[in-house]
């Protein structure tokens, strides 16, 4: 009988040598858990599961077996598993367009080579190609709340976890990384006069400006990691950059007011949180914003707060309401300024 194997094609790290089908770790990564159905599901029928590292550094044991890849969109892996004969089968992302700008600029080159892509409702319309177009509901196997909720009184008001990405910043001491992200903020800043798939809001900034603002609240904690390295905007810095591109967008490379910023990141004493739905659940509402305004791009942000019994703050997908109950979230476009939302909090805590 023919050897039947299914290779995970992921680049991120802490998924190699088959951890992402490791049910404790992966738990703790709901947006992934789907990997653990799905090795039960090939097991069952006598498929092998196993990630691309796994599969590379075994390769020769499995030459002449049927081999098929699930991608997560093009990574370093990619070309080397396609040259030993692994066959594309499924392309997805789970990334936002302006995350990963070079594989949404070239989505119909990439997806040509897969049969069936799964991607969110918004890429639809720019796919062209043979693929099939499976829509990318984010993926997930927790089917119920934490159990042993803590009741309303008990809880503090309002939480943010999310991670500092460092996505713009320009380092003095990083030279090489700084002009790359310096790059794609030009990059992504260009895009949407040439490609229209790329005219939507980013909300990077908003994010920001909602913490600083927040800051100022007695009852506002944010988590996550890597807020330390916020940049301090020092004149040293803010003159270097001036030199090096003639003024040309300087204020959104410093993230404007970044000194404000880190004043604010620095007065929450922000830290880094092991089991983000656990912290969740000591909050009764908790602020979720997505990467961007884009149709259908809909990640665990929500459903993390869904399952800490946290009312989620939600700012992303405009057809929001198509996927998840109007009444089961607080929109944030409904109020016209972070005070009259403040406020709201205050009158329903």
């Amino acid at each position: 009988m023919q050897e039947k194997v299914i290779v995970c094609d992921m680049s991120t790290q802490v998924f190699f040598k088959d951890r992402i089908f490791d049910k404790e770790f992966i738990l703790k990564c709901p947006g992934s858990s789907f990997w653990l159905l799905l090795k039960s599901e090939a097991e069952k029928r006598n498929w092998k599961i196993m990630t691309a590292d796994v599969y590379l550094d075994q390769a020769e044991r499995y030459i002449g077996a049927k081999a098929l890849m699930i991608s997560e969109m093009n990574t370093p892996f990619t070309k080397s598993l396609r040259s030993r004969g692994v066959e594309p089968f499924i392309l997805f992302s789970e990334e936002s367009p302006n995350v990963s700008i070079e594989f949404y600029k070239n989505l119909s080159t990439y997806c040509s080579a897969y049969p069936y892509v799964f991607l969110f409702p918004g890429v639809k319309k720019y796919l062209s190609g043979s693929s099939s177009f499976q829509t990318l509901y984010w993926p997930n196997t927790i089917k119920s709340a934490l159990q042993n909720q803590k009741k309303w009184a008990d809880r503090k008001l309002l939480v943010m976890v999310a991670s500092y990405k460092q996505r713009f910043d320009v380092l003095l001491n990083k030279p090489f990384i700084g002009l790359r992200r310096f790059i794609k903020y030009i990059l992504l800043t260009l895009l949407p006069l040439r490609y229209s798939f790329f005219r939507f809001k980013d909300l990077y900034r908003v994010r920001l400006q909602t913490i600083l603002f927040f800051s100022q609240k007695p009852d506002f904690n944010l988590y996550g990691t890597n807020w330390e390295h916020i940049p301090t905007g020092n004149k040293k810095l803010i003159s270097a950059i001036n030199d090096f591109v003639n003024g040309v967008f300087i204020s959104e490379i410093i993230n404007a007011f970044a000194p404000m910023y880190l004043s604010a990141i620095k007065k929450l004493g922000t830290k880094a949180v092991e089991d983000k739905v656990a912290t969740l659940q000591d909050y009764r509402f908790s602020i979720c914003f997505e990467n961007c305004v884009f149709p259908g791009y809909i990640t665990e942000k929500v459903f993390d707060c869904f399952f800490a019994g946290s009312i989620p703050v939600y700012y992303g997908a405009p057809d929001i309401a198509q996927f998840i109950p109007k009444e089961t979230f607080i929109d944030f476009r409904d109020f016209k300024s972070y005070n009259d939302l403040y406020e709201f909090f205050k009158k329903n805590d």
